[in-house]
């Protein structure tokens, strides 16, 4: 068996939706010697990108935590902790990512109310309260959304539910986020 040799890979000018073009300072940080999770360096920088990201998304919640992984993986990870057997839960699916959470909250165990609304159609407050008072989750509610207005919209619709959990994924760095969230 022979070895291959060096990587090298020629430069890529990427402008579709992702991967994308990754910033020269970040390929720098990425070849730095690697930490354990427990080491003080590690937690030292794991602590300094909560805050950072507790501002970006406007809020004092501790447990704000940056996730490596694909968007999915995410929600999923989101789901998987703040759902138990038995937990309800309204998820408003509008496609594709919507149709995941579904599953992946029915895996749970959870009691999964569904409200379906054609791909780009924004839901109806009225309609979301609705199911929130007729299913009375105790827990959370989980939504994907990609523009601002379904965000604020959702968040309207909700502002009693102990947990809740909104996707950002799609637009994580271009919102500016209320404050004291």
């Amino acid at each position: 068996m022979t070895v291959p040799g060096e990587l090298n890979i020629s430069p890529r000018l990427l402008l579709g939706p992702g991967p994308g073009d990754v910033h020269p300072r970040v390929l720098t940080a990425m070849a730095t010697p690697l930490v354990g999770h427990l080491d003080p360096q590690f937690l030292a920088i794991m602590n300094d990108t909560q805050e950072m990201l507790r501002q970006t998304f406007g809020t004092t919640n501790h447990l704000t935590l940056p996730i490596s992984a694909t968007g999915m993986a995410g929600m999923e990870c989101c789901l998987v902790n703040l759902l138990e057997p038995g937990d309800k839960i309204v998820v408003c699916c509008a496609g594709y990512f919507g149709q995941r959470l579904i599953e992946v909250a029915g895996r749970t165990g959870a009691t999964v109310t569904e409200l379906h609304q054609p791909w780009g159609q924004v839901f109806d407050l009225d309609m979301i309260r609705q199911a929130l008072q007729t299913v009375r989750p105790h827990r959370t509610r989980r939504d994907v959304h990609r523009r601002l207005a379904a965000a604020r919209r959702c968040r309207q619709a909700v502002p009693r539910v102990r947990r809740a959990a909104a996707g950002r994924c799609g637009h994580f760095a271009g919102l500016r986020a209320p404050e004291g969230r």
